[in-house]
């Protein structure tokens, strides 16, 4: 989009691909898109301390997940090397056998020389309109 800064796109590339490397349960991708230290806290509330932990959260056959989808995303740069991702995730396929409902998302980047690295996210079930 137009009116989008080269920031939120840069973070918006990083986040669809961990985003992808998530579907796909691609262990050795998610650990070269998130630095060092990282924390999650997933759609089932799941608080992950460290990169061990959510590594083997993302490996587990739990989701079979054909799509993934990155919408509505405001990026805003706290320094040149930190980030903060806004977004609604959605997902075409199933955790625990129950359909993905969309999601909303936060993620924070850290820049590692010239490539941002995920470091730390919260996803949270969209409220349905009405509910």
């Amino acid at each position: 989009r137009a009116d989008r800064d080269a920031g939120t796109d840069a973070l918006l590339a990083a986040e669809k691909a961990v985003w992808e490397a998530g579907r796909t349960h691609d262990v050795q991708k998610i650990a070269d898109l998130t630095a060092t230290d990282i924390s999650f806290i997933n759609i089932f509330g799941t608080y992950l301390t460290n990169k061990t932990d959510a590594l083997k959260d993302w490996s587990e056959p739990y989701c079979d997940v054909k799509s993934v989808g990155i919408t509505d995303a405001a990026g805003r740069m706290l320094s040149p090397t930190i980030g903060i991702l806004t977004f609604k995730a959605t997902a075409d396929g199933t955790c625990y056998g129950q359909k993905v409902e969309p999601i909303w998302g936060s993620s924070v980047y850290v820049k590692h020389g010239d490539v941002w690295k995920w470091t730390f996210g919260i996803n949270l079930p969209a409220r349905r309109e009405g509910a």
